[in-house]
């Protein structure tokens, strides 16, 4: 069982709309860790991936009988009033390798976003390596208001070190392709499409070991995300704990405010994760989007305190 020694979301946050996002019609799959983006002119874009496994007491177990863990996605539109208006199974054919070098197939925890008129995703591949280890992977989406929406052109981005796992990286809304990389300190890569490098900069110093979760957006003249902190189990050394945080940011990266820890649910897996967060149209207003238990796929509109606006 899970310790859980900070508050849970709804008690420090007022939630005024939820919604569960449903499971694939072939059970051997299941809904987790959606991400979620605001359009440019009405609604909400949300990427739900699916998976081939469920997670027992720290271990993955595959639901079809298989030795490949497999990852797919549903292709949700909502309203204003997170409404799902439309669903369809998200194509990435045309990014996946024919020959996979390792037992995990497809892009983990996409984080969607938008740049102008076009649309993006980012995410982890482990496919393209015998070892596994894990690389940061930029799509784009194409015809994402019909009925066969894809995913081309994945470009696999430069890791910041060798032989270390890339993973969790949160776009910067708006940026011409430039990610939140570390967060406390504050790291922000910038993509040269000509050279495909990356240049880093570095700001906003402090010492909690705090992970990526959303992308980050435009927040009251400045920007704000969820990040998440990984808290390993006191009783089970295979079971690791999860917890949340909101940070906002000025305008240029040079100084941040980290909320207090809080848990999206009360899951006894403890685990948890938050892929997505957008505005809402509604004054104070945003949405996230999360996964509980690699098992379950939410979305909720929450009000945000005072203090944070300012």
């Amino acid at each position: 069982m899970a310790l859980f020694v900070s508050a849970l979301f709804p008690d420090l946050y007022q939630v005024v709309r939820r919604l569960h996002l449903l499971d694939p019609d072939n059970d051997l799959l299941k809904s987790m860790n959606p991400t979620i983006a605001r359009r440019n002119d009405s609604g909400f874009v949300s990427l739900v991936r699916q998976v081939n496994y469920c997670y027992e007491n720290g271990f993955y177990v595959r639901r079809d009988g298989s030795d490949v863990i497999r990852t797919s996605y549903n292709l949700v539109r909502l309203n204003e009033d997170l409404e799902i208006v439309g669903s369809t199974p998200l194509d990435d054919s045309v990014i996946r390798l024919s020959e996979p070098k390792f037992p995990v197939h497809g892009i983990e925890d996409l984080r969607v976003f938008q740049r102008g008129e076009r649309w993006f995703a980012s995410g982890t591949v482990r496919e393209h390596r015998a070892d596994g280890l894990c690389q940061m992977m930029l799509t784009e989406i194409i015809d994402i208001d019909s009925d066969h929406p894809k995913l081309v052109g994945g470009i696999l981005l430069p890791t910041m070190s060798s032989n270390r796992h890339e993973k969790n990286w949160m776009p910067i809304e708006g940026e011409e392709h430039a990610w939140v990389w570390g967060v406390d300190p504050t790291v922000v890569l910038r993509l040269d499409m000509a050279t495909k490098s990356l240049v880093p900069s570095r700001s906003a110093k402090g010492n909690l070991q705090l992970r990526g979760s959303s992308q980050v957006i435009r927040f009251s003249g400045g920007w704000i995300a969820v990040v998440h902190e990984v808290v390993p189990s006191t009783t089970n050394r295979f079971q690791r704990s999860y917890q949340h945080r909101f940070v906002r940011w000025n305008d240029d990266f040079t100084d941040c405010k980290i909320s207090e820890a809080f848990h999206l649910a009360s899951d006894e897996t403890g685990l948890e994760f938050c892929a997505g967060l957008a505005l809402s149209r509604r004054p104070n207003h945003l949405v996230m989007s999360y996964g509980v238990g690699d098992r379950s796929a939410e979305i909720v509109e929450f009000q945000i305190p005072v203090e944070w606006s300012a």
